[in-house]
């Protein structure tokens, strides 16, 4: 069977994943942390796109997924800055 092949969009659908889940496993209830980051996921994938480098090159890193995590939780929180 060949491997299954991911396109750099669902790499980085992954990626925003992982990264919620290892992020949030200390700072957050298990109760909580799964509908958290389901609630933010898409939002956070979507800046990604805009604001890094994916559209040219397909290329992100941690820190574009970082910036993006806290754009879209001070959107979501109503936060004027």
């Amino acid at each position: 069977m060949w491997p299954e092949i991911k396109t750099d969009y669902e790499r980085l659908q992954d990626d925003v994943k992982l990264f919620l889940d290892i992020q949030f496993r200390d700072a957050i209830s298990d109760d909580y942390r799964y509908d958290i980051r389901r609630a933010i996921q898409d939002d956070v994938v979507a800046d990604v796109v805009e604001n890094s480098n994916f559209r040219k090159t397909g290329y992100w890193n941690k820190e574009d997924i970082k910036l993006a995590v806290g754009r879209v939780l001070i959107a979501r929180m109503g936060i004027n800055r």
